[in-house]
């Protein structure tokens, strides 16, 4: 996996901001990049855990929410980035009608 020019609190620190509303300024590369960072670390966290590792059902749905949120519909390239991270997600099918992977 390559490496990323965002610490893990840089990327937090933006993610709190945004949380909590607050204006973020950043330039579509720079968002570019943030946003594959971060589904780079959803998927590598997801990949390290196993199938039966407490709070991946957690995990899952940051990941799951991370895609939603970010209106992630444009044709993913597999094995890569958002594309990677949307073929991990395929092997726990969500019910959202039961609250549950």
């Amino acid at each position: 996996m390559k490496t990323s020019r965002f610490s893990d609190s840089q990327i937090i620190a933006v993610l709190k901001q945004a949380e909590a509303g607050t204006q973020v300024a950043a330039s579509e590369d720079s968002l570019e990049r943030l946003h594959s960072t971060i589904a780079d670390k959803l998927t590598s966290a997801i990949e390290e855990m196993d199938a039966d590792t407490k709070g991946l059902a957690a995990l899952l749905n940051v990941a799951r929410q991370f895609v939603e949120d970010n209106g992630i519909e444009a044709e993913l390239v597999p094995g890569v980035g958002a594309g990677k991270l949307a073929e991990k997600l395929k092997e726990f099918p969500f019910d959202p009608a039961a609250g549950r992977c």
